[in-house]
């Protein structure tokens, strides 16, 4: 293998594409620069400053031709490295980097890539990524900016050569998702994850009806892009369950941790987007539970603004304890609690506005923690008298209340319908983002 000679090599044959910009602003000794904002992030374990940038998917793709190749190079990092015994760690990073440029050719992006020597994980992706460039499969970018008010600040990257590219060609290399990734996870009470190939082994076929959807709607988005303000999202899910399969079992992806104004603004390869959900979905299928159909706005009664009545229904249906849902609406009533909760909003305002200024200034705390308080109840209205307000106007479904994982049990309902969605958008070609009770699509698959 012949490595390719100059910089200016890879410049020119990236001449015409979209990340020419990015190539003519680094130089050829390619020193710290400006350049514009890159999308894509390899960094193995870390999460990303910049939350829901996009990863690959993680670790979970593998290539589903051209081993030989991949064989091949691989024999020759490990002489490179001097590596004598098989490491999983370093084959995970080869291949993981080895998707990435792949991934980073095919949608014209730049891959950035965390190289830092103070974790072994960096150690190791600087190595590969070394020895990509030894065998003019990639040039590095070493601790170039984005822009000086970027908050990620100094970071590398990584560019696919042409030999590269010509050799993925020639030897029909394709990534695709790992098989053995389910993208299911299942949670005890303790938040911790349980034993997915026993979950697995148990019920084998309601494992893979509910594990297809999520595999379905990733495997899709390998040929999509999602980003924001010029930065790439990560859309890749995961379904994260309670117990068992029966309940919960919500698509997880990064960007849901953004603000609705963010969300507002993504686009989908390149297209504006619109965000459809569901309106009062648990209430909807309380009342289809009943064999009734849901008439009016679930949230408007009165004396009790409709926000806080849909705090407050949304609290009752995924509370397994009506004295204690009740307990909490009176200690929310009395003026007294109300008068310290707006102090520490308004100090809480005062610490947003200074903490710039210093950092010593002390967040203000949380009188009330575990959401033991919500706003808005009006002064001196008891649980009882909330209750009550509830249950008649939503007596058909009053019986439900308190019902043991009533709330999970209706994760598990809702998630199903976005199952349907996503597989049903999927088999379109259609690429969604999934916010729970609603799917976020191009206008033009309004």
């Amino acid at each position: 293998m012949s490595a390719i000679a100059t910089f200016e090599d890879t410049k020119n044959f990236y001449q015409n594409s979209l990340i020419a910009p990015y190539m003519e602003d680094v130089s050829s000794v390619r020193l710290s620069v400006t350049v514009p904002r890159p999308s894509f992030l390899f960094d193995l374990n870390s999460p990303s400053k910049k939350k829901g940038l996009r990863k690959l998917v993680s670790s979970d793709c593998s290539l589903i031709f051209g081993q030989d190749f991949f064989s091949s190079l691989y024999s020759k990092y490990r002489s490179y490295v001097g590596m004598v015994r098989h490491s999983p760690k370093k084959l995970k990073v080869f291949t993981h980097l080895f998707c990435y440029l792949l991934d980073c050719y095919d949608k014209q992006k730049v891959c950035v890539l965390a190289r830092s020597s103070a974790s072994y994980d960096g150690r190791v992706a600087a190595s590969v990524a070394d020895f990509f460039e030894s065998e003019g499969l990639a040039h590095n970018i070493i601790g170039y900016s984005y822009d000086n008010s970027d908050e990620n600040g100094n970071a590398s990257s990584i560019i696919p050569t042409q030999l590269f590219i010509e050799e993925c060609t020639r030897h029909n290399v394709v990534y695709s998702l790992k098989n053995d990734i389910p993208f299911i996870e299942v949670r005890d009470d303790e938040k911790q994850s349980l034993d997915i190939d026993l979950i697995k082994k148990e019920d084998k076929k309601n494992f893979n009806m509910v594990a297809k959807p999520v595999r379905n709607h990733n495997k899709l988005w390998l040929n999509h892009t999602a980003t924001l303000n010029g930065f790439e999202l990560s859309p890749f899910a995961k379904r994260i369950f309670n117990k068992d399969l029966e309940h919960g079992g919500r698509f997880y992806c990064p960007f849901q941790n953004m603000p609705s104004s963010d969300r507002d603004n993504i686009l989908i390869d390149g297209e504006k987007t619109v965000e459809l959900d569901f309106k009062a979905i648990h209430i909807n299928i309380l009342y289809s539970l009943a064999n009734k159909q849901l008439k009016g706005d679930p949230y408007l009664v009165d004396g009790i603004e409709r926000k806080v009545m849909k705090s407050l229904m949304l609290r009752l249906v995924n509370s397994e304890s009506i004295s204690g849902f009740k307990a909490i609406i009176t200690k929310s009533g009395n003026p007294k609690n109300k008068a310290i909760y707006a102090q520490y909003c308004r100090d809480l305002l005062l610490y947003d506005q200074e903490k710039t200024l210093a950092n010593e200034y002390v967040k203000p705390r949380n009188p009330f923690p575990f959401e033991n308080y919500i706003p808005g109840i009006p002064d001196d209205v008891t649980g009882d008298d909330v209750y009550k307000i509830i249950t008649d106007k939503h007596h058909v479904i009053a019986h439900m209340f308190g019902a043991d994982l009533l709330g999970t049990r209706l994760q598990n309902i809702d998630s199903n319908i976005m199952a349907e969605i996503l597989m049903n958008l999927a088999k379109q070609g259609i690429p969604a983002l999934p916010v729970h009770d609603s799917v976020i699509v191009k206008e033009s698959d309004q």
